[in-house]
Order: structure tokens, then C-alpha cells, then sequence
């Protein structure tokens, strides 16, 4: 098997599934990093280098063929699944992921937050150009696209940062508002907010009550950012999404997007094959 670029963290290993310690293949691993390779799954062979230049070399030892050029259809638009629908007028994560992508400007650069958070965009959101995304799946450090999308929106000035994170994420580090207020950086924040901390409520629920460890309740974190000086949009209905999208997007200056999420439906096991 030959990885290119992939860590395999996590989210790729569908949380370190028994199946891949028992993997019966040798394995080549291509990452920039060389602490990435044989971290979390045998190496056979490993090769530091960026994958762009990994293919070039493959294509350079290739001996030549002869053929015979024809037409080609260009390739199909990227089309997004069908949008499902939450309980009554709750929201769908997806619904969310299909309305940002459907409204984002092509300049527009994606900061996903951990949690299942950072699955919903990956299914919902597709990548249209390099670059376009940062989320950190190694690690998983909560809270810290949240700040980091400060710092994409300084290194990038002619792009607009969207952050998508999820309300526990936001309740650790969404004070860092007040840093985007008062130095005038535009960021938009896209918050998952269904009262739990989702990704640990589900492992925790087969175990015991959930509720000490992952329920926080429900938090009005679009007064919060007002409170630190930014806008914040509250939506609680499916037939005020599409207006508040908009309106966050619009916004020139930091401004949250305060989103009530169905509990039931934001579960963690919504690995990227589902």
C-alpha cells in the first residue's frame, strides 16, 4: 500500500480500528514530515517528500508509452449528496456544510475545528482548490482552529476564513474574539452548537451518563460574541439558516454564527466511508 500524505490519524483509521494493527501489506509512506512515518501503523518504506513531488518522480522513472491521444470529457462538477433533514425544525449538520458551501466566495478558506465538527465539513464541503482547508487531525487539540483562523486570516488578507467548530470547542477559546475585534481581523465563525460535546458523549453513553463529562447546556454563544465586540447571528430554525448564512458571510468584520444543531443527529461515528 502507498499513503501519500495521509497521517493516519484518527479520523483516517476510523479511531485506530483493531484492523489496522493487523494489516497484512507492506506499506510505503510519503509525508514532508519524517516524525509522520510509522507513527501509528508499520512502515515498510518511508519517503519524506510532498506528494507533488513524490508523483513527479514516478512519472519521470515510468518508461515511455506509445499511444494515441483522444478526446477526453472534462471532468464532472463535484456535486454534494442530497441535503438530509433533521427532527421537526432542527438543523442537520449537513444542511449547514451545503448552505456555507453553496454561499462561500471561491476565495474563501476553510479552518474546521476537532470534533465531529471536522467530519461534517469534510462530507459537506468539498475541496475545490489546494489549500483551502486547515484542520488538524493528529493531535486533535480542541479549540485550536478557533484561534488558528486568526492566524490563517492575517498570513491570507485577500481571503475570507471561515471556522467551523463545535460549541465545547467554542467555550474553551471563543474569548479569542476579542483578539480579532481589536485588531480588526475579519473571521467568521461557524459554530455546531447542540449542547454536548459530541464526540465524547457517544464513546461515554455506553458506559455511563454522559452528562457529567459531555453535556454543557444550552449556551446563547451569539451573545457571547457581542459581548467581546463581534456580531453574532443566532439561528434555531431550518427556515432561518439560509438568511443567517448569508448575513455571517456577509459580515466585514469578526462575527459568529451561532447554529442549534440536532443532538441526536451530531454523533461521532460518522467516519468520511459513511
Amino acid at each position: 500500500m502507498i499513503a501519500v500524505g495521509v497521517s493516519f490519524g484518527g479520523l483516517v483509521t476510523r479511531s485506530f480500528s483493531p484492523r489496522w494493527r493487523g494489516l497484512k501489506a507492506d506499506v510505503v509512506h510519503v509525508d514532508p514530515d519524517p516524525s509522520a512515518v510509522g507513527r501509528f501503523v508499520a512502515t515498510s518504506l518511508g519517503i519524506t517528500t510532498s506528494g507533488r513531488a513524490f508523483v513527479n518522480a514516478l512519472n519521470c522513472g515510468r518508461p515511455p508509452r506509445f499511444c494515441r491521444r483522444v478526446g477526453v470529457r472534462p471532468p464532472a462538477p463535484a456535486a454534494l449528496p442530497g441535503t438530509p433533514q433533521a427532527r421537526g425544525e432542527s438543523i442537520h449538520p449537513l444542511e449547514l456544510m451545503h448552505e456555507l458551501d453553496r454561499e462561500l466566495a471561491p476565495n474563501a478558506t476553510i479552518c474546521a475545528d476537532v470534533g465531529t465538527c471536522i467530519s461534517w465539513t469534510f462530507r459537506g464541503i468539498p475541496v475545490r482548490r489546494p489549500g483551502r482547508f486547515f484542520a488538524t487531525v493528529d493531535f486533535s487539540p480542541m479549540g485550536c482552529g478557533i484561534a488558528g483562523a486568526i492566524g490563517v486570516a492575517l498570513a491570507r488578507p485577500e481571503e475570507h476564513v471561515i471556522c467551523i467548530a463545535g460549541d465545547g470547542a467554542f467555550l474553551m477559546h471563543g474569548t479569542e474574539i476579542s483578539t480579532a475585534v481589536a485588531h480588526g481581523i475579519r473571521v467568521t465563525w461557524a459554530v455546531l452548537n447542540d449542547g454536548q460535546m459530541s464526540a465524547s458523549a457517544g464513546p461515554v453513553s455506553g458506559r455511563m451518563d454522559p452528562s457529567p463529562v459531555a453535556r454543557i447546556g444550552a449556551n446563547d454563544l451569539a451573545a457571547m460574541a457581542r459581548a467581546l465586540g463581534a456580531e453574532g447571528i443566532r439561528v434555531d430554525t431550518r427556515c432561518e439558516l439560509r438568511a443567517g448564512v448569508q448575513k455571517a458571510l456577509a459580515a466585514t468584520g469578526p462575527c459568529v454564527l451561532d447554529i442549534a444543531i440536532d443532538p441526536e443527529i451530531n454523533k461521532p461515528d460518522i467516519g468520511l466511508g459513511r
